[in-house]
């Protein structure tokens, strides 16, 4: 952990975003999914975020993963859709 425990004062609403992921079996999709939630929110590896409100509600969720024919899933991520600032 790099970064200091946060506590937000968060609207707890997300928002779902559709991705198809190429991907040669679940486990890739899934793989590329985690990426694809801390890319879009945080923008650092899980490793460099304390257990906080971060972690817990700011990093994008994996919704649902699903085989989408040959070498493809169709993923739905959630992302906050607002929050209500930092809280001292």
């Amino acid at each position: 952990m790099i970064f200091p425990k946060t506590s937000l004062t968060l609207s707890g609403e997300r928002f779902i975003v559709h991705y198809r992921l190429a991907a040669g079996d679940e486990a890739q999709a899934l793989e590329t999914a985690r990426g694809i939630c801390l890319e879009q929110t945080v923008e650092v590896p899980m490793e460099l975020l304390a257990e906080d409100d971060i972690r817990g509600q700011v990093v994008g969720r994996i919704e649902a993963v699903a085989a989408a024919g040959p070498g493809g899933a169709d993923s739905q991520l959630s992302g906050l859709a607002g929050h209500g600032g930092h809280q001292p």
